[in-house]
């Protein structure tokens, strides 16, 4: 398969994806879609990239990396994955730079960007048990 696989369109809705929804800082927009009805208001981008109404939804960054290491392992083109490198480095900082605390573990923003979660030790929120 190799590279002709990849280079002559087999993978085109891929680049489209890398070069459009990797923001500059390095975070992934959620969403892309023909129809945003499900938007977050402000955030839909010309090529239709967007952040999920209900909030920021930190699995896309993750799942670029893993699609990246998905199409090398069917088609083994290294010359392809090699120019994957930048891009999944970026967007991999990006989750790292959330370890606040630097327990490994990576801080989530519930509802907004503004006020940062830890769900493992002081931070967690405590469940309530129904009476």
């Amino acid at each position: 398969m190799g590279g002709a696989f990849l280079e002559l369109g087999g993978v085109a809705w891929f680049y489209l994806f890398r070069d459009n929804a990797i923001k500059s800082d390095g975070r992934v927009f959620s969403r892309w879609a023909y129809d945003n009805s499900d938007a977050m208001p402000g955030t839909t981008t010309p090529k239709g990239f967007y952040e999920a109404q209900w909030g920021y939804l930190m699995d896309s960054n993750p799942d670029f990396v893993t699609n990246v290491a998905e199409l090398y392992d069917q088609c083994g083109d290294k010359i392809w994955v090699a120019k994957q490198r930048l891009a999944c480095e970026k967007t991999l900082d990006y989750m790292l730079k959330r370890d606040d605390n630097g327990n490994h573990l990576v801080e989530m923003m519930p509802d907004s960007e503004q006020m940062p979660v830890n769900l493992v030790g002081a931070n967690r929120p405590q469940m309530q048990r129904p009476k």
